[in-house]
């Protein structure tokens, strides 16, 4: 991919190391991402977008299942904790 084998790094301080390891994954992620757009045939900044939009999907899930837990200890009612539970997404009440 164009990238060099990782170094020999036994001598470098662990701030160092870790300096060094991101700066590798930046680079083996960039050039993943631009082998992936040549091979699919697609503008790299396409991919990205995709991806930031999955990352904010999994702000939003995380966000909502923090917010169902504390309902959930909150709520007394019996019947509120078993609609916390068996919550349905609309594809699948059909």
């Amino acid at each position: 991919m164009g990238n060099s084998p990782i170094k020999k790094v036994s001598k470098l301080s662990n701030v160092q190391r870790k300096q060094y390891g991101k700066r590798k994954f930046e680079k083996i992620v960039s050039a993943t991402k631009e082998y992936l757009a040549t091979a699919l045939q697609v503008n790299p900044i396409e991919i990205e977008n995709n991806r930031q939009s999955v990352d904010l999907q999994n702000e939003d899930l995380y966000s909502l299942v923090e917010e169902l837990k504390i309902k959930f200890a909150e709520t007394t009612s019996q019947a509120d904790k078993v609609q916390i539970l068996t919550l349905v997404p609309k594809k699948l009440e059909s």
